[in-house]
């Protein structure tokens, strides 16, 4: 699957990049670089995430809605999805937890 998603939003633009989820891992890297901060990117493996969902109703208040993936490690890492298919990235990564929790 693959699609458009910003690592960071805030006052002064978001940080969009392409957003693709492969059978193990989901990646995000930044496509145009903003001067003068370096390009980022990203990877979060499948078999480290245990749940995702769309955050809270204080994530929506400050930023939108957003892909929340909770880390075996206790960390989260959040990706604001650019083409209004946030449900559909949700399924499509519950969808492979389930498949690498499968005994």
């Amino acid at each position: 699957m693959e699609g458009v998603a910003a690592r960071i939003k805030g006052l002064f633009g978001a940080r969009w990049g392409a957003l693709i989820l492969t059978n193990r891992r989901l990646i995000w890297y930044e496509t145009v670089r903003r001067w003068p901060w370096p390009k980022i990117s990203g990877k979060a493996y499948i078999s480290d995430i245990v749940s995702v969902d769309k955050g809270n109703i204080l994530d929506f208040i400050f930023g939108g809605w957003r892909i929340r993936m909770h880390l075996r490690n206790g960390k989260m890492k959040t990706l604001f999805e650019g083409q209004d298919r946030l449900d559909e990235w949700i399924t499509a990564i519950r969808g492979l937890i389930a498949l690498r929790n499968e005994p």
